[in-house]
């Protein structure tokens, strides 16, 4: 376990953060990138193209510059670096053994076997030129938000845990059971107006309360 959960919230080392005010911190993580919904939706079209075997090398590349621009400063840097020495077809190999990872669970999935699938998906994104876990799991986040958080600099500094392929893992199962316990509290999530949240939905709420926003 990487966060800290309770029946109050959620601690990290700037503090509890209570269920009660996830929507909030929500609704300021999508002020501040409000591309996301944008993002979101490329990548549940590529997913179902990259377990079809149909994606296209420019589908994929504009759904990673689309990402790399939703993470700003930060994303225009590891672009730089990635597109050094990009190979398409080996980009799109990876991603689709990420893909395949992640559509043998849901978000009703056992944790030991989301571990199993998640530890995969960033083992296999991880391997293209310019990435790691922090951009790699922006990428998964991405693909799969139902499941997948960002386990980045930030939240890897306000939980303590290293920044790597195995508390990525651990992070994005938290965030799911986080994401239970606000059902649960019939807490009402902004991104869809029901009790139901996703890993990535959590892990904005997070984000956003770590920077302040």
């Amino acid at each position: 376990m990487v966060l800290a959960i309770s029946p109050a919230g959620v601690t990290l080392s700037g503090g509890l953060l209570p269920y009660a005010h996830f929507p909030a911190r929500v609704n300021s993580h999508l002020k501040m990138c409000p591309t996301t919904p944008t993002v979101e939706t490329m990548g549940a079209a590529l997913t179902a193209k990259l377990i079809a075997g149909t994606a296209t090398p420019a589908e994929l590349w504009s759904f990673i510059r689309s990402v790399f621009d939703w993470g700003g400063k930060t994303g225009n840097r590891v672009r730089g670096n990635m597109q050094k020495n990009y190979n398409a077809s080996f980009t799109m190999i990876q991603f689709a053994a990420a893909a395949s990872a992640l559509s043998a669970v849901s978000a009703a999935s056992a944790p030991a076997a989301l571990q199993t699938s998640l530890k995969s998906s960033i083992s296999a994104i991880n391997l293209v030129h310019g990435l790691s876990t922090s951009y790699g799991s922006k990428m998964l986040r991405f693909l799969r938000p139902d499941i997948s958080g960002v386990f980045d600099s930030v939240i890897s500094g306000y939980t303590g845990f290293s920044c790597d392929e195995r508390n990525f893992a651990s992070y994005a199962v938290d965030c799911l059971t986080v994401a239970s316990n606000l059902g649960a509290a019939g807490i009402v999530n902004p991104r869809n107006g029901t009790t139901t949240w996703r890993a990535g939905d959590v892990d904005q709420a997070l984000f956003a309360f770590c920077q302040g926003w």
